[in-house]
């Protein structure tokens, strides 16, 4: 974006969206994760890749906290433990019951939308996993175990071969197409590791055999490992995210198509929202 030299206003393209939240309007195309064998059990950390087939965005009016909202719900399989993902602390939240984690940034329309998630899974021989969907899965599942001293089975899953995998690493795929309240099942059988299982998963232990969920995109690898880096922070989209919104609102309002206290209110937590997202960037001030 440039400035003209002299000019006294500053026009701002954007792009106003209508808003659905029919779970019917998204999709999952992809999951991609890794399984680490640590003390107790195993850790495992997902890539969930949505697909908004709508002309609207896709966000829900439930509020997880003040001027803090729902939007993509990931269920999580019973008796897991949830791990927070240091980039993602003021992303998602944890629900107890049923288990899942909240995505609390909207899907847009046409736009890839990725979600990491974790979480600690206990382990002493074997164990069946059953991970719910909450949106119809259509697509591909790889899951990469490292070290492969775990053996996954079921599912539908068959081990994959040659491609770069190293012999260290365990890896497992499957084409599944699943409904909406479906779920990802799959078996779990070895002795898990000696590792303590931390509180905080550090974004540099995300193994490099998961770098083609982002297509080599924004991707560093250091050391064996891979650390992922979106090319705009997820600050900044949520800003931006919040700004369309009011916008969109604004739009209804002025064409009648909202009533004027639900209107106000829902611009005001909209406001909120986007004034703490400033500040936790370390914007001044407000915008709109």
């Amino acid at each position: 974006m440039r400035a003209t030299p002299g000019a006294t206003a500053l026009a701002l393209p954007v792009t106003i969206y209508e808003r659905t939240a029919e779970p019917s309007a998204i999709r999952i195309v992809e999951l991609r994760g890794q399984i680490t064998p640590v003390s107790g059990g195993v850790e495992i950390v997902q890539f969930v890749r949505f697909q908004n087939d709508d002309d609207r965005i896709f966000s829900t009016d439930t509020e997880l906290a003040s001027g803090l909202f729902a939007y993509v719900e990931l269920p999580l399989p019973r008796g897991v433990q949830p791990l927070r993902i240091d980039d993602d602390v003021d992303r998602l939240v944890a629900r107890a019951e049923p288990p899942a984690l909240i995505d609390t940034i909207p899907v847009l329309p046409g736009a890839e939308h990725v979600v990491r998630i974790a979480y600690f899974l206990p382990l002493a021989s074997e164990v069946s996993v059953a991970q719910p969907v909450a949106y119809p899965f259509e697509g591909r599942v790889e899951i990469f175990i490292h070290p492969n001293i775990i053996t996954l089975t079921g599912g539908g899953f068959a081990p994959l071969v040659g491609g770069g995998i190293p012999a260290s690493t365990g890896a497992y795929a499957a084409e599944l197409r699943l409904g909406a309240g479906e779920s990802i099942v799959f078996g779990l059988a070895g002795m898990p590791g000696t590792v303590v299982t931390p509180a905080v998963i550090p974004a540099e232990q995300l193994a490099l055999t998961i770098a083609a969920i982002v297509g080599g995109a924004g991707l560093m690898v250091a050391g064996g490992w891979l650390a992922w880096r979106s090319r705009r922070s997820r600050k900044a989209e949520m800003i931006d995210s919040l700004i369309e919104q009011i916008a969109a609102l604004d739009d209804a309002h002025k064409a009648g198509a909202i009533e004027p206290e639900v209107y106000q209110a829902r611009r005001d937590q909209l406001k909120a929202r986007l004034a703490a997202a400033l500040r936790a960037q370390g914007t001044p001030g407000e915008r709109g």
